[in-house]
């Protein structure tokens, strides 16, 4: 069996792949792009069975803030 063609995430450089399975693959994809653009990436490649978003958590978001907080204090 070959394996799937994952040449189509080279127009996303900035993004992850955080799993690659056998028939499910989870993309970390940074703010400003759209996922619908992945998704329609993704299909012109191939089939695309299920699609779905993970936000963040509000934690995840609190987290991120209050480092960003730090980081233009110059506190590190």
């Amino acid at each position: 069996m070959e394996p799937p063609n994952r040449d189509w995430l080279l127009a996303y450089p900035d993004g992850t792949v955080a799993s690659d399975e056998a028939d499910d693959l989870r993309l970390e994809i940074p703010h400003g792009i759209d996922p619908l653009d992945v998704l329609d990436a993704a299909r012109a490649a191939g089939r695309v069975v299920d699609f779905g978003l993970d936000l963040p958590t509000l934690s995840q978001l609190f987290l991120d803030a209050a480092d960003r907080t730090r980081d233009r204090a110059g506190v590190r």
